[in-house]
C-alpha cells in the first residue's frame, strides 16, 4: 500500500495565485494600466514547478511515489472543470459564431482536449493577434504546457534522483536545464523565428524549473538561514508587480523578461519570513479565496470575455462589471460543485468518476470533431452567402508563399509572377514591399502579360535601406540591403515600393540603424526621412525609375470580421469609415518625411477610397480590405487598373 505523503498547505501560495490571476483577467479585459498582466501566467508556471517538484521529491525520497497516483490526482484536479467549461463553450458559440470561426473554435477545443493547444496556437500566429483574440480557447495554451509538463516531469525527476544522489548535483542539473531553456527562450523569442518561445514547453521549461529549484532547496535545507533573509518577499512582490504595469505586447517575451515574475514568485515561496507585510497580504481572506478558485477563474474568464466582446462591442464600465461578476459567480460555482467533489474519492469514487468522465470527454470530442468536419453553417449561414463574401475578402493573395522567404531562409529569394502563355514581355517591373506589397500581388497578375514582374515582400519591413524596427521583431536592415543590391544590379525599368508607411511612423516603430531601441514617433519620422532620401538618391543615381505607393486608409476595426459579426447578429453593416480629415492626418507624416522633392513619385488612391468628407472600406457591396489596412484581392485588382496609366507613362520614358 502506498503511504500518503502530503506537503504542508500554504495560504500564501493561494494568495500568490490570486496575484497571478487578477492581472491576467484585467489584461484580457484590455484595462490599459495592466499592459503586462499576461505575466500572471508565468507566476502560475513558477507555482506549478514549486508545488509539483515539492510533491515528487518528497515522495521519491521516501519511496512512496506512484506514477499512477500522481497522474490520477492531476486528472481529478484538472479534468472535470475543464470538460464542463469546454462543453459549455462549444455549445454557446455554436449558436453565435459564423462557420469559419466556429471551425477554429472546434479545432482549438480538440487540441486542448488532447493537451496540444499550445502547439495548435503556435501554428496559428502570435498571442496578441486579433485573429486569435476571437477564439474562446486561446487561454488553454498555458494549460497544455502544464499538462505536458505533468506528463514528462516525473520521469525527468526519477532519472535525476536516480543518477545523481548528491543534493547539490540535483540542484545543478535543474540549473543547467534552466539555463538551456533560457537560451531557447531568448533565441526563439523574435517573431521572425515564429512564436515557438511563447507557446512551446522547452523555452518555457525554465519558468517551471526555477520554481522547482526553490522546492528542492527547501526540501534539503528547510532551516536554511537564507530563507529568513529580510525583504525576500518584498523583492519578489516588486519583481511581479513592476512588469504588470511596465511590460506590454511589444516587450520581448518570454525571452529573459519572464525571469522577473518567475524569480519574484519563487522568492515569495522560498522565503520563510512569516512577519513580512507581503506575507500578511497574501494570507488575507480575500486573496486566499481568489487563489482557491483561481483555476476556475482562469478557465471561465476568457470565454466570458470573448462572448461579451462578440455580443457587446462597446467597452463601457457596466460591461466590465458584468464580465467580472459573471466570471466570479461561474468560477465559485465551478469550484464548489465541480472541482471540490471530484477531487475527493470519498465523495466521488474512481468508478463514479469514470462513469461521469468518459461520457463528458466523449461529448467534447464528438462536438469538436463535428465542428471541424461539419461546422455550424446549417444553422448560422444556410445559404452560404455570408461566408462566401467574407472568404472572398480575406482570401490570400497569389504567391503568398513568397512573402518573408528571404528573412526566413537567410538567403536572397526573388520571386516572379507567371508570364501567360504566348506572352514575351520585354520590360521589367520589380515590386518591393512589406505585407502591403504582398497584398497587392493579385492585382499585378493582370500586368504579367505586358511586363515581367519580380517581387520581394517582407512583413513588417518598409522597403527602405538602413532602417530597422525598434521593437526587436524583424531583421529589416539585412533583408532590405540584399533586395536593394539585387535591384541596383539588375536594371529594372520600374521599381514600385509598397509599405505601411503611415503605420510605422504613427506607431514610432522604425529608426535608423544607429539609433537606440525605443519607440518615438518624432524620431521615427526624422530617421525615416533620412533613410528614404538616401534610398531614393541611390535609385536615381543608378538611373532606376521608381514609384511609391501611398498607404490606403487605416480603420479602427477589421472590415471582414466586422461584416461577418454584424451578419451573424442581424445588424446592418455598410463598412468601416473614417473622415477624409483623419486619412489626411494618417498620410501627413509620410508626406512630410518624403518631402516635395519626391512628391512626383507618389501614387495615391485617396480619391478612390474617399470623397470630400469620408473614406470607405466597402464600395458597391465589395469589401476592399482583408483587415483594417491591407487591401483585399478585389481591391488589389482595382488598384492596378487605376495605377496602370501612371506605370505605363513612367516606363515609356526612355532610360538615359
Amino acid at each position: 500500500m502506498v503511504q500518503k505523503v502530503d506537503i504542508e498547505y500554504r495560504k500564501d501560495i493561494d494568495g500568490l495565485r490570486a496575484l497571478a490571476i487578477i492581472p491576467v483577467i484585467f489584461f484580457h479585459m484590455h484595462l490599459s494600466a495592466f499592459s503586462g498582466g499576461f505575466i500572471g501566467v508565468d507566476v502560475f508556471f513558477a507555482i506549478s514547478g514549486f508545488l509539483i517538484t515539492s510533491i515528487i521529491i518528497k515522495k521519491m525520497n521516501t519511496s512512496t511515489f506512484s506514477f499512477k497516483d500522481f497522474y490520477a490526482r492531476r486528472f481529478r484536479r484538472l479534468a472535470p472543470a475543464a470538460l464542463i467549461i469546454y462543453l459549455t463553450t462549444l455549445l454557446t458559440f455554436f449558436f453565435i459564431y459564423p462557420p469559419p470561426y466556429y471551425q477554429s473554435v472546434s479545432k482549438a477545443a480538440l487540441s486542448s482536449l488532447t493537451f496540444v493547444s499550445n502547439i495548435y496556437f503556435w501554428k496559428q500566429g502570435g498571442y496578441f493577434s486579433s485573429d486569435l483574440s476571437l477564439n474562446p480557447f486561446l487561454h488553454t495554451w498555458s494549460l497544455s504546457i502544464e499538462e505536458q509538463y505533468y506528463l514528462a516531469f516525473p520521469l525527468f525527476m526519477l532519472i535525476t534522483l536516480t543518477l545523481f544522489r548528491e543534493k547539490l548535483a540535483q540542484l545543478l542539473i535543474f540549473i543547467i536545464v534552466s539555463l538551456f531553456s533560457i537560451y531557447l527562450a531568448i533565441h526563439y523569442t523574435p517573431s521572425y523565428r515564429s512564436f515557438a518561445a511563447f507557446y512551446l514547453l522547452p523555452p518555457r521549461f525554465y519558468e517551471l524549473c526555477i520554481g522547482g529549484i526553490a522546492a528542492i532547496y527547501i526540501h534539503y535545507y528547510p532551516q536554511s538561514r537564507y530563507r529568513s533573509l529580510p525583504y525576500l518577499k518584498e523583492v519578489g512582490m516588486a519583481l511581479i508587480a513592476i512588469p504588470i504595469f511596465a511590460f506590454n505586447s511589444n516587450t520581448k517575451f518570454p525571452s529573459y523578461n519572464a525571469l522577473f515574475p518567475v524569480i519574484g514568485a519563487s522568492l515569495i515561496m522560498f522565503s520563510s519570513n512569516e512577519r513580512s507585510v507581503v506575507n500578511l497580504l497574501l494570507k488575507s481572506k480575500l486573496l486566499t479565496f481568489i487563489g482557491i478558485i483561481s483555476y476556475s477563474l482562469y478557465l471561465w474568464h476568457w470565454p466570458i470575455i470573448v462572448f461579451s466582446n462578440w455580443i457587446y462591442s462597446t467597452n463601457a464600465w457596466p460591461k466590465t462589471l458584468l464580465i467580472l461578476s459573471a466570471t466570479f459567480i461561474f468560477s465559485w460555482l465551478s469550484y464548489k460543485y465541480i472541482e471540490t467533489p471530484f477531487r475527493k474519492k470519498e465523495i466521488i469514487s474512481n468508478t463514479q468518476f469514470k462513469k461521469i468522465f468518459i461520457p463528458a470527454f466523449a461529448a467534447v470530442a464528438l462536438l469538436s470533431t463535428g465542428g471541424i468536419i461539419y461546422g455550424n453553417a446549417f444553422y448560422s449561414d444556410p445559404t452560404g452567402a455570408v461566408v462566401a463574401k467574407y472568404e472572398k475578402a480575406i482570401h490570400p493573395e497569389i504567391r503568398r508563399d513568397c512573402t518573408d522567404r528571404t528573412r526566413n531562409t537567410g538567403k536572397l529569394h526573388i520571386c516572379s509572377l507567371k508570364i501567360p502563355y504566348g506572352s514575351n514581355p520585354s520590360k521589367k517591373i520589380f515590386v518591393w514591399g512589406d505585407s502591403h506589397g504582398s497584398a497587392a500581388m493579385t492585382g499585378f497578375s493582370e500586368l504579367a502579360s505586358k511586363y515581367k514582374i519580380d517581387f520581394a515582400n517582407t512583413t513588417g519591413c518598409p522597403p527602405i535601406i538602413d532602417i530597422r524596427r525598434n521593437d526587436w521583431r524583424q531583421s529589416c536592415v539585412r533583408v532590405n540591403n540584399m533586395v536593394f543590391h539585387y535591384i541596383l544590379k539588375n536594371h529594372y525599368d520600374l521599381i514600385i515600393l509598397f509599405g505601411a508607411f503611415d503605420n510605422y511612423l504613427d506607431w514610432g516603430v522604425i529608426e535608423s540603424n544607429k539609433s537606440n531601441f525605443y519607440r518615438n514617433p518624432s524620431k521615427s519620422e526624422i530617421d525615416f526621412s533620412a533613410a528614404a532620401n538616401s534610398t531614393f538618391e541611390k535609385l536615381t543615381t543608378n538611373n532606376t525609375k521608381f514609384l511609391i505607393m501611398a498607404q490606403p486608409p487605416r480603420f479602427n476595426r477589421r472590415v471582414p470580421d466586422q461584416y461577418i459579426h454584424n451578419a451573424m447578429l442581424g445588424i446592418p453593416y455598410d463598412g468601416e469609415t473614417i473622415s477624409r480629415k483623419e486619412y489626411d492626418k494618417q498620410l501627413s507624416p509620410f508626406y512630410e518625411a518624403i518631402g516635395k522633392r519626391w512628391g512626383a513619385h507618389i501614387l495615391s488612391l485617396e480619391n478612390y477610397f474617399c470623397d470630400k468628407e469620408t473614406c470607405v472600406s466597402i464600395k458597391k457591396g465589395q469589401i476592399l480590405f482583408k483587415d483594417n489596412h491591407h487591401i483585399s484581392n478585389f481591391m488589389a485588382l482595382q488598384m492596378v487598373n487605376l495605377i496602370t496609366p501612371a506605370v505605363e507613362k513612367v516606363i515609356s520614358i526612355q532610360r538615359k
